[in-house]
């Protein structure tokens, strides 16, 4: 197994996203999902670990359509935009 490193100039915080069941994901992802988290959180680098049930790794890319999903919002927070500022397209 692979130590996970993160390096110690790294700015910023990180959220992690991952599938939430072994219906919807595998457990190999779902386990690199919560090492990475892991190494972020003991480098104070992690800002949320968000698990989606029903959901895998590629569905989650879907979301992003959403503005009112989880992982959008979490996103939206990391760059301190409220839901109602939420970028438009003219």
């Amino acid at each position: 197994m692979q130590t996970l490193n993160v390096q110690e100039d790294t700015t910023g915080q990180a959220l992690v996203a991952a599938g939430g069941n072994a219906e919807s994901d595998t457990d190999e992802f779902r386990r690199q999902s919560r090492e990475f988290a892991a190494a972020l959180r003991n480098a104070g680098r992690l800002q949320d670990e968000v698990c989606h049930p029903g959901v895998n790794h590629f569905e989650l890319m879907e979301k992003f359509a959403d503005p009112d999903h989880a992982l959008v919002r979490g996103i939206l927070q990391q760059m301190g935009i409220e839901r109602r500022q939420a970028w438009q397209p003219d």
